[in-house]
């Protein structure tokens, strides 16, 4: 996607360094310009004089068809950030930087969902993530989205149960990755996950 956005970003600016007056509309077969209408001239007439000096002085009339170089201002988009779990171990990467986990992502096979631990996920995502003792909830912040999850209640969309594992709340992939707006791939070889945001 960056690749894309900057290939884009740098078609455009190399487009408006062309100045207008660079492209021609009509051509001929020969060598693709058509000299003729472009300088009004006629091969037949034996009067015709070229005027350097009439010439200039409508260069020197003419304005300027060229604009000033103005700097593409910095983008604000944050940098992607790619989340990689694998069922089983209690590290996980966060792009390039190896992460540690208190309890090892797992298949839940009861509901057939990639269950990952909250709090590592969200917080990966840069979200706020807190527990409720008294509600036995978790509560998840990030810009719009502030949602308390109960780990005594369904999840909504049929996404099961979450799940207490060694002190941490589990829940499905795919739910805590909409919840924040996150893309998912499945690597099935090497039984990873892999969140992208």
């Amino acid at each position: 996607m960056k690749k894309k956005l900057a290939l884009l970003l740098a078609f455009s600016l190399l487009l408006s360094l062309v100045p207008a007056s660079t492209v021609m509309a009509d051509t001929d077969e020969d060598n693709g310009y058509d000299y003729e209408e472009a300088y009004d001239y006629d091969p037949d007439d034996e009067d015709y004089n070229y005027d350097e000096e009439e010439d200039a002085d409508e260069e020197e009339a003419a304005p300027q068809t060229t604009q000033p170089i103005v700097p593409i201002a910095a983008t604000t988009t944050p940098a992607a950030v790619t989340l990689r779990f694998v069922i089983g171990e209690t590290t996980y990467t966060r792009n390039d930087a190896s992460l540690s986990l208190d309890a090892a992502p797992f298949i839940d096979a009861a509901v057939g969902r990639t269950m990952v631990p909250l709090a590592a996920i969200s917080e990966g995502l840069g979200a706020t993530v807190t527990w409720d003792g008294e509600t036995r909830s978790v509560n998840v912040v990030r810009g719009d989205v502030n949602e308390t999850i109960s780990v005594d209640a369904d999840l909504p969309g049929g996404m099961g149960r979450p799940a207490i594992v060694a002190d941490r709340t589990f829940v499905p992939l795919a739910y805590v990755a909409n919840l924040l707006g996150a893309d998912t791939q499945w690597d099935p070889d090497a039984q990873a996950v892999y969140v992208i945001y």
